[in-house]
């Protein structure tokens, strides 16, 4: 008996193939490539700034150090400027070096390598571009400088997340290949397990190294010899320095007294780089501050008026200190120097949750002024003619110091070994 023959399961037509995605154009590619190789140039000569400035201890004054407003070395020489104890721009040296690398990849035939290549561009200038927009807000909002190297920076990630936004369109083909990268580490725990720990592991090593300040004499010498050798020249004085606002234990190794003005730039900069400083520290140091205002008004050893607000400013100041508030009273006046006057004044009060009517009643009495007079005397003593003025465990320091210099000096005088 004859048998039908079996039917044939019925077979899926085969899945078609997934487009493959489009050729970048050239010009993204070149264009990628040429702001890496400008991030690498503007990269290294911030780093040669970087290394000249903080190694002269104030003596070198970049090219780029036009006022107090555009000013790399403020910018560069800034607790801002080290992420890991490293300059932020030895950072974006290799950064770009990376990007290079990718954009010469992406550039090449077609291949998955390359399609790769191309979805991990856009991620890397996503990530720099940011970084650099966080930068830019610390420079704008908090340092209240422009380093013009640092903004070309800016402009080359800017410049190089566009050029890799091209490159890679359509967009959404990146993305679904970068989500694929990730979901494949996911899926695999080890791997997972290692790229968490790795990211715990930097941002624990930036903590330590950030709140590392246990130098020694020898490493400050091998660092900067020649910042050691000026810092242990500077001239040690004898007279007591009484008086003034103080904060941290009296017993504390580290005695610095400042001398300083509320309407004078370089205090103000120096009044950052400490405000940074002095917390790594906590109750190794008493910190003193001291009026010295750049005014006739007050200042009998002055010729001139000088600086027109910076009376009043120390009254203010004196005032909020008797209400137990000088320390942000004083930030309020160093980062608002062009906003001096009277009215200003009361509305500081204000932002520190001071009683107007006792802080008014206070800036009209005559005791501010008598306390001001007496600091003016005692810098008349130890023959003080300029702002700021230190004295570091009674060593003089003229001028403000980088945040480098000042960590090795506070680790100089905490290791008298």
């Amino acid at each position: 008996m004859h048998q039908a023959p079996k039917a044939k399961p019925a077979t899926r037509p085969a899945a078609s193939a997934a487009p493959a995605w489009a050729d970048p154009p050239r010009w993204a590619t070149r264009l990628l490539a040429g702001g890496a190789l400008a991030g690498i140039a503007l990269g290294s000569v911030s780093t040669w700034v970087h290394y000249r400035v903080t190694s002269s201890h104030g003596a070198y004054t970049s090219f780029c150090n036009v006022n107090a407003t555009i000013n790399c070395d403020t910018v560069v020489t800034s607790p801002h400027g080290l992420l890991l104890g490293v300059p932020v721009s030895v950072w974006a040296v290799g950064f770009y070096l990376v990007l290079l690398g990718l954009a010469l990849r992406a550039g090449a035939g077609a291949s998955q390598r390359r399609d790769r290549a191309r979805a991990d561009t856009l991620a890397w200038a996503l990530a720099g571009s940011s970084f650099s927009a966080y930068l830019a807000a610390i420079s704008i909002l908090v340092l209240k400088a422009v380093c013009l190297l640092c903004a070309g920076l800016y402009a080359v990630s800017l410049l190089a997340l566009g050029a890799a936004w091209a490159q890679a369109s359509p967009v959404g083909e990146a993305i679904r290949r970068v989500l694929e990268r990730w979901n494949a580490v996911r899926r695999r725990p080890l791997l997972a397990t290692a790229v968490a720990g790795t990211a715990v592991g930097v941002l624990a090593l930036s903590g330590w190294l950030g709140a590392q300040t246990r130098l020694t004499r020898e490493q400050v010498f091998r660092s900067s010899p020649q910042f050691y050798d000026w810092y242990t020249n500077r001239p040690i004085i004898d007279t007591p320095i009484d008086g003034g606002y103080a904060q941290g234990p009296q017993d504390a190794p580290i005695r610095l007294v400042e001398f300083s003005d509320f309407e004078c730039p370089h205090c103000a900069q120096a009044h950052m780089t400490l405000k940074d400083l002095l917390p790594r520290y906590r109750d190794r140091v008493r910190f003193t501050y001291h009026h010295y205002p750049l005014s006739s008004d007050c200042n009998p050893s002055m010729q001139q008026r000088g600086h027109e607000h910076a009376c009043r400013a120390a009254v203010a100041a004196d005032c909020a200190a008797q209400a137990g508030r000088f320390a942000p009273y004083a930030n309020l006046l160093f980062a608002n120097q062009g906003a001096l006057d009277d009215a200003s004044l009361v509305s500081y009060a204000e932002q520190t949750d001071l009683d107007v009517a006792v802080f008014e009643q206070c800036m009209r009495s005559p005791a501010p002024l008598e306390r001001i007079s007496q600091d003016v005397q005692l810098a008349a003593r130890l023959g003080i003619h300029s702002t700021p003025t230190f004295f570091l465990n009674n060593r003089r320091i003229e001028g403000n110091l980088t945040f480098q210099n000042w960590l090795f000096a506070f680790a100089v005088e905490l290791d008298k070994g």
